[in-house]
């Protein structure tokens, strides 16, 4: 739960009051990996309810590994590593039945 002291200036109070509050009406998405990042997403639009509201970050990646190792990489051994493109997820999560919200980082402005 959070908290805040009533000194602290600002709306941001009243917004962690309405979280406190609705909490439990939110699923929050856990990720440690972009991998686990998109399989969690896939899962999701399957099961998404109708009138639902989706807020999610535009891309947390936009280049994934083109391969993982299995193992971990050794100092002695040279690496190169070569990206794609990660797949664009927020577009199919847009639907007529629920209001996707979606943001991004632009960090060259």
């Amino acid at each position: 739960k959070f908290s805040l002291t009533k000194a602290e200036p600002g709306g941001l109070p009243i917004a962690i009051e309405g979280f406190n509050k609705y909490r439990h009406l939110l699923l929050l998405l856990p990720f440690t990996s972009i991998y686990s990042y998109l399989n969690g997403i896939k899962i999701l639009k399957e099961c998404l309810p109708p009138s639902s509201i989706l807020i999610m970050c535009a891309a947390v990646s936009d280049f994934i590994p083109k391969e993982v190792s299995p193992h971990k990489i050794q100092t002695t051994e040279e690496l190169s590593l070569k990206l794609i493109s990660a797949p664009k997820m927020l577009g199919p999560m847009k639907g007529e039945q629920h209001l996707c919200i979606s943001f991004k980082l632009e960090t060259a402005v």
